[in-house]
């Protein structure tokens, strides 16, 4: 049906004995099959390969407006968590203040 050239062919068979495929027949189909798809569509990338699923890790920012009903309860809880941290408070607002009093404008000065 198809001549191929004797060279080519003993090349193939040589190939496929190193390369232990057994179908010499099945192999050369396949290498006429991808040549013409080839010639056909051009050079592409696998589909398969494209449509794989990546995961893409997005952070975003989410801003809620929560309506607080009764403003004495939030008054209490923060004169509660003032209440318990007082002592943390009082040190932040110490550093603080040294930090002010003791900054320098970019003079030195």
């Amino acid at each position: 049906m198809i001549s191929i050239d004797k060279d080519l062919f003993n090349e193939i068979t040589t190939y496929c004995i190193l390369n232990e495929i057994k179908d010499v027949e099945l192999f050369i189909n396949k290498l006429i099959k991808d040549s013409f798809n080839i010639e056909k569509y051009g050079i592409q990338p696998q589909i398969d390969s494209m449509n794989k699923n990546k995961e893409v890790v997005v952070e975003k920012v989410i801003e809620k407006v929560v309506y607080i009903n009764n403003s004495d309860d939030c008054t209490e809880k923060i004169d509660e968590l003032i209440k318990k941290h007082k002592k943390e408070i009082e040190d932040l607002n110490l550093v603080f203040k040294n930090d002010v009093i003791n900054k320098k404008d970019i003079y030195g000065e």
